[in-house]
Order: C-alpha cells, then structure tokens, then sequence
C-alpha cells in the first residue's frame, strides 16, 4: 500500500475544491479511504511503487545481500542506474 498521510491527501483535496463543511472537524473519512483505494487500483499488476532514493532499510538489505567487499556508494550507484533505466509502467 502506498504510504500517504491523511496531512498530504488533506491538502491535495483541499486545493481542488473540495471543503470542509461548517461544523465538521475534516474531510470525512471515506475521502482518504477513497484517495488511498485509488492509488492502489492505479498501481499496474507486479509493478511497486519505489522512492527515487533509497530508505536505509532498503541500503541495508542491499548491503546484506551482496558480497562482503561491497561499498555504499556503490550499491548506491547500482540503485540509480536501475531505476533509470526501470521502464515506465
């Protein structure tokens, strides 16, 4: 599932016209159950969305997986290239 905050979905929702009403604290609450479910359904079959750098978790994983001389920068430098040329779904 995409990682989005109610803060981000708020705000997107809020800049394309829709309000919150007089006497409501937010938007109601199927807003980001459907702004969440979208992005979900928009996502294509074995695609993953990925951040353009990668989390330390994901450097980590990176790292135990290789060999034991591997640097950082270099799994960096791996990373970039592969996401560059990732084609587009």
């Amino acid at each position: 599932m995409n990682h989005i905050t109610d803060e981000q979905i708020r705000a997107v929702f809020l800049e394309n016209g829709f309000t919150v009403k007089e006497g409501q604290a937010d938007l109601k609450p199927y807003v980001f159950a459907a702004a969440r479910a979208l992005l979900v359904a928009a996502q294509p079959g074995g695609w993953k969305l990925v951040p353009r750098q990668p989390t330390e978790e994901m450097m980590n994983v990176g790292l135990y997986q290789s060999s034991a001389d591997t640097k950082f920068e270099d799994l960096l430098s791996a990373w970039y290239d592969m996401f560059d040329a990732a084609p587009a779904p």
